[in-house]
């Protein structure tokens, strides 16, 4: 005998299938479990980083030497922790640490006393391996950055007054290389980062004569520098610059055509050309911000008169093609974000002393704004991995709140009883839960909650609570979310105050987005 389904109850099926294939509605929480070793009362965990490939911990602890903090890596599902750097008996200090792109290796910035100036070790996830990537160049190491894509790094040293930017090999094959030109006596380079494909690295430094900052750029391997931003007129400086996520752009401002306005220009980070003049109004410009899909470049410009505006403009083009979203009352800009997929700009700026803080967003497809309504005094927000969600926290209650972008309804996402807060939320990157630390029920006992993301009324009552059972001495101070949805948090243990030890809480997820763009 057959059984007929209707269509309704199809299509409900079939979407109850996609949701499930979606990793959006099927999520399941497991049982939270210790992760660091058994700290004792007086000893705690510090600080803790999640490989990029969402398998291993790597933690700072003084395990068992109270004041000797040695490095750690455990898997994020729970095991045997390997002691990656310092032993007990050194004495010295761990400055930085972080993973390799790939998750192989991991590289710190330590001293041990006995022997000198700190140095920068690479060293197998498994402990395997340890060695010095760094060739005792003249001068203090005071820290480094991994390169995107590759197995090298650029760290900074200090010998004398100058501040100067090397890249070396994480394997340690060959020696450092110096990217920036001989300085002036007093020199430094005072900013610098690497592009996406790991094949430039743009500095910021007085290089040709003391205090004055202009822009270069130059190949990983040291070949190629160029000076990007001109010649600056009557002490002009370079003061700020952001690179696009296409590896080809590279913005900054500085006041290099009149002295003491600050101006918005566009340039390749190759040298080869560009619109190199995106902004001219007689008002200074700040906080430039390119989307991720390197097309638009948003920007805050100070009115002396209405306070400021966020306008935005194509990255190659000029300022006659610049937008502006025109607020009054002397508005201040706090902050600003593109969606992932670059077709909305949402701000959070001051809508007077008797509204607040209001959230906005404009389409910049159709060209349309539209004020987000009935959230309250914004504090922050972001923006889910998909690009289809807005998550705000409000002033009043630190409320998180989810809405979309055409605003005609919000949803209060968790359940606060007066006079408690939201500390700290993060979306996931399947873009399934938005995690939050708060105290929500008790007074002075901050905990960890899970809320699943979906745009209906009642989310509140979908609350997962992930830490394990609480006194009124204890609380959750941090988590980290990996890539692939688990959460890795800090906490003091149930058993004894003031006792920080690391848990880690798995989530079953099948759907792989974007990281989450933020209001900068």
């Amino acid at each position: 005998m057959k059984r007929w389904i209707s269509l309704s109850a199809r299509v409900g099926l079939l979407l109850s299938l996609l949701l499930g294939m979606l990793g959006v509605a099927s999520a399941t929480w497991y049982p939270a479990n210790r992760i660091s070793a058994t700290m004792a009362n007086d000893r705690d965990v510090t600080n803790y980083k999640i490989s990029p490939n969402s398998t291993t911990v790597l933690y700072s602890a003084d395990v068992q030497i109270a004041g000797r903090r040695g490095l750690y890596a455990v898997p994020i599902g729970g095991g045997i922790g390997i002691q990656l750097g310092l032993t007990p008996v050194d004495s010295g200090s761990i400055y930085q640490y972080d993973w390799t792109p790939d998750s192989s290796k991991v590289v710190y910035l330590g001293q041990i006393e006995a022997l000198g100036a700190p140095h920068i070790y690479s060293i197998h996830a498994d402990g395997s391996g340890k060695q010095t990537i760094d060739d005792g160049i003249p001068g203090t190491i005071v820290s480094f950055k991994m390169v995107s894509n590759t197995h090298i790094l650029v760290y900074t040293i200090t010998a004398g007054l100058a501040i100067e930017i090397y890249s070396v090999r994480i394997d340690g094959a060959g020696s450092g290389i110096k990217l920036n030109q001989t300085l002036p006596a007093g020199g430094k380079v005072v900013q610098s980062d690497a592009t996406a494909d790991g094949e430039w690295v743009v500095y910021r430094a007085d290089a040709t004569t003391d205090e004055d900052f202009q822009l270069f750029s130059v190949k990983i391997d040291g070949t190629g520098r160029q000076l990007l931003s001109g010649i600056n007129i009557n002490g002009g400086d370079v003061q700020d610059f952001t690179l696009a996520p296409d590896s080809h752009h590279v913005v900054w401002t500085g006041d290099l055509i009149v002295d003491e306005r600050v101006d918005l220009f566009s340039w390749t980070v190759d040298g080869s050309g560009g619109i190199e003049f995106l902004h001219t109004s007689g008002n200074d410009v700040e906080r430039p911000l390119v989307s991720a899909d390197s097309q638009w470049v948003a920007y805050v410009s100070d009115n002396p008169i209405d306070g400021e505006q966020l306008r935005f403009t194509p990255i190659d083009s000029n300022q006659s093609d610049a937008a502006s979203l025109y607020f009054t009352n002397k508005t201040t800009i706090f902050s600003f974000a593109f969606s992932p997929d670059s077709r909305y700009l949402a701000v959070i700026y001051d809508q007077g002393v008797i509204d607040g803080r209001g959230l906005e967003t404009h389409d910049i497809l159709m060209d349309t704004r539209r004020a987000l309504l009935g959230l309250g005094d914004i504090l922050d927000f972001e923006i889910t991995p998909d690009s289809r969600y807005i998550i705000s926290r409000s002033k009043d209650k630190n409320d998180l709140a989810v809405s979309k972008w055409d605003a005609l309804q919000s949803y209060i996402m968790t359940d606060l009883v007066v006079g408690r807060s939201v500390d700290q939320y993060e979306i996931t990157a399947q873009g399934d839960y938005v995690v939050y630390r708060a105290d929500r029920n008790a007074e002075e006992t901050v905990e960890l909650f899970a809320v699943p993301l979906r745009y209906q009324s009642n989310m509140a009552t979908q609350t997962t609570k992930l830490n394990g059972i609480f006194n009124t001495t204890n609380d959750v101070t941090s988590f980290q979310l990996s890539k692939s949805g688990d959460v890795v948090y800090l906490a003091d243990s149930t058993a004894a105050d003031d006792k920080f030890e690391l848990y880690a809480r798995r989530n079953q997820h099948k759907l792989y987005l974007p990281l989450v763009i933020k209001g900068q």
